[in-house]
């Protein structure tokens, strides 16, 4: 970030804004994802450990002891090594005395790869949360998308972390498959979320977010789908989707997050077990709805979150007078233009 005297990188994980940021690796080691536009034209690196510790000392005297997290930097800071992960926190918790928990994001592979005493010896040292995208726990679709996992090594790096006893924050994405079929008789979407439910009922991750697809211009899948290589899932089949992971959920005590405007339904949000109906019953909502009204919405949400003319919202029993009306009127507006709406939000959320 160009206004902090020392460096940071660009992204944090939800919710970790107001963290420090410590830049432990600049960019992502894998970064092949086909949907994911993070960090692209950033050359990995692991930074030397001295430049972090003096970038340290450079937070500490220019943000003062207000902080009492740290997110440890870019994409993947565990393949830096455990003892210079170690060393900084360390040098963190010398210069910012409040700061008693670190969390940053990791990839499956590179968790997987450590040793259980090393993630004992993390924990120990404050690191208390890690955030990782499992996307899918069907084997076709991870190779489609060159995750560089596979669900065998999603379940045994969340096994790990969570025998370590760090929080672990797992990431599925409604929608991935589209309208694929990576095996013949076999539609993606289906296996998508059968195996992915697989992957969540065995690792029983702490938190469990869902980040719907959006093939983001510029990268691979984007522009598969703008040539029409690649179909998105309309908004009540994701829904449905999401439907069918819920149900094949079982026994497991996940946090369920889908909190962010992208998602179709954002207030999908609850503790399972206890929560599960309550969740069925938001979804059963939803496809109750006309086509017309699904769609309007999905636009007031996005637009009323982003600066437009209806009053912000994001549940649906908000999705009335003025907001339905106003919402109506620019669904309405689309369909005369010849304008499909999913369409259109594709091009306000990109």
């Amino acid at each position: 970030m160009a206004d902090k005297p020392y460096e940071v990188g660009p992204i944090f994980s939800q919710g970790e804004g107001k963290s420090l940021g410590v830049r432990v690796t600049k960019g992502c080691n894998w970064n092949r994802c086909i949907f994911c536009p993070a960090y692209k034209g950033t050359d990995f690196e692991v930074r030397p450990l001295d430049d972090v510790l003096k970038d340290v000392d450079v937070a500490a005297d220019y943000e003062g002891d207000r902080f009492e997290s740290a997110f440890l930097q870019d994409a993947d800071p565990l393949i830096a090594g455990t003892q210079h992960l170690l060393a900084v926190m360390d040098r963190v918790k010398q210069r910012f005395p409040s700061i008693t928990r670190f969390l940053s994001y990791g990839r499956s592979h590179t968790l997987q790869r450590l040793g259980q005493d090393e993630l004992a010896e993390l924990a120990a040292a404050g690191y208390y949360k890690v955030a990782r995208g499992v996307e899918s726990g069907y084997d076709p679709l991870l190779r489609y998308i060159h995750k560089g996992a596979t669900a065998r090594i999603h379940i045994a790096a969340g096994q790990k972390v969570k025998e370590a006893g760090i929080v672990l924050s797992d990431c599925v994405m409604p929608g991935l498959g589209g309208d694929l079929e990576l095996e013949v008789g076999k539609p993606t979407w289906l296996y998508h979320v059968r195996e992915t439910a697989r992957v969540i009922n065995e690792v029983n991750p702490d938190i469990l977010r869902l980040r719907t697809l959006i093939p983001v211009p510029g990268t691979i899948l984007g522009e598969r789908y703008r040539a029409g290589l690649f179909n998105r899932l309309s908004d009540p089949e994701i829904v449905r989707e999401i439907r069918l992971l819920f149900e094949s959920l079982d026994g497991i005590t996940s946090n369920i997050d889908c909190n962010i405007v992208f998602n179709v339904l954002p207030e999908l949000n609850g503790q399972m077990p206890e929560d599960k109906e309550k969740l069925l019953a938001g979804i059963d909502k939803y496809l109750a709805m006309s086509e017309e009204e699904q769609g309007a919405f999905r636009i007031g949400v996005v637009l009323s979150n982003r600066g437009g003319n209806i009053p912000p919202f994001f549940r649906l029993e908000q999705f009335k007078g003025t907001r339905k009306e106003k919402s109506l009127r620019i669904m309405r507006k689309l369909q005369r233009q010849g304008i499909k709406p999913e369409d259109y939000l594709m091009q306000v959320l990109t």
